[in-house]
């Protein structure tokens, strides 16, 4: 009796042990699981980080191609950066100059995307692309009308802007090209800057005055009307920088420079609208175009012209500068075949991308704002 007595006992301990490992197996797995969630919520923010970080332009000090290969090809010119300076637009040219596209590339996290075409609706002539400071309207170039009695097939050059609208929780609208979060919803041309000559590269400061290059049509349709022994006053009367502000007055308004200061096309204006970014050529130039700054003072006029120096310019032709919306870096072109470069619209390169830092005329025109 007593050893069956004995053995009933054991099961019954063996019966309750089995039931604790169980629970205790079931309360560890719930506490694993626990503490499993709680990990990966708390990782959330930082996968993200790991999966979007900060665009990857230049860790060098000096200025480098950007993306060589995929954004830059030898055939791009004129670039701008969104806000969250996670999307570049650019121009590219092919068919010796005839055409141009604006493409789009993204950075993804660990490279930038292969680039694609940003269709506006205009033809196969699209260019300067410039995102507004708040984001909202993106400004371009294309043809406006053809001129067959003079020999322009393709129409004198103008700017056309397009409003960036919030696009729809049900997806983009069919037929309407994106950008980013964004829609481009409606292009429409902004007439009392345009002129019967070409206009491009605009340029907007915050308080919406739009900078831009005028150049006389001429020198377009007949480039030997420049080159063929034309003074230097005439050659500069061909191009010059405008602004335009509603606020002000219903006509452009030239940027006087010093004479020295020839053929000035493609401004870029800072966002508060003092220091402006050209190029030109001048009689220090090193070779063809380089970049300058010049500031504006509290009387409204602007500054000499300061040469951006060794760190920017170069034996090569150095054009269409753009500055990140957060002031770190400068895009901009560099051509190296002197004579494409003399022309803002035939001429390609490469876009090229140095800190702010590494530039001491530019940073401190910068810091005087």
């Amino acid at each position: 009796m007593v050893k069956t007595g004995v053995v009933k006992l054991s099961r019954l301990e063996l019966q309750v042990t089995t039931r604790v490992k169980q629970g205790l197996l079931l309360i560890g797995l719930l506490l694993a699981s626990a503490s499993c969630t709680q990990t990966n919520t708390r990782s959330e923010p930082a996968q993200r980080a790991q999966v979007n970080p900060k665009p990857d332009f230049n860790h060098s000090d000096t200025a480098q191609v950007l993306a060589p290969g995929r954004i830059s090809t030898g055939s791009e010119t004129s670039s701008t950066i969104t806000a969250d300076a996670h999307t570049i637009l650019f121009t590219r040219h092919s068919n010796n100059g005839r055409t141009a596209v604006i493409m789009r590339s993204t950075w993804t996290g660990t490279e930038w995307s292969t680039p694609s075409r940003l269709n506006l609706g205009t033809g196969d002539r699209e260019m300067d692309p410039k995102v507004s400071p708040d984001g909202k309207t993106l400004y371009f170039v294309a043809p406006r009308r053809r001129d067959a009695a003079t020999g322009d097939q393709d129409g004198d050059l103008d700017m056309w802007m397009t409003t960036l609208a919030e696009q729809p929780v049900d997806g983009s609208t069919p037929g309407v090209a994106t950008l980013g979060a964004y829609q481009l919803v409606s292009a429409r041309i902004t007439t009392l800057a345009n002129s019967a000559d070409d206009e491009s590269n605009p340029s907007i400061a915050r308080d919406g005055t739009l900078f831009f290059a005028h150049r006389a049509r001429a020198l377009r349709v007949n480039p030997e009307a420049r080159n063929g022994g034309a003074s230097a006053d005439a050659a500069r009367s061909g191009s010059e920088i405008m602004y335009f502000s509603k606020r002000i007055r219903t006509t452009p308004v030239p940027v006087v420079l010093d004479k020295r200061y020839t053929q000035p096309l493609t401004p870029f204006i800072s966002y508060d609208g003092r220091a402006l970014i050209f190029s030109a050529v001048s009689t220090d130039s090193r070779s063809g175009r380089d970049l300058f700054v010049s500031v504006r003072r509290e009387d409204g006029r602007w500054s000499e012209p300061r040469d951006l120096g060794r760190e920017v310019n170069s034996r090569a032709n150095e054009f269409a500068p753009q500055l990140s919306p957060t002031l770190d870096y400068l895009f901009f072109t560099r051509a190296e075949n002197a004579e494409e470069a003399t022309s803002d619209y035939t001429g390609a390169g490469n876009i090229m991308v140095i800190p702010i830092s590494s530039i001491p005329v530019l940073r401190d025109a910068l810091q005087k704002q």
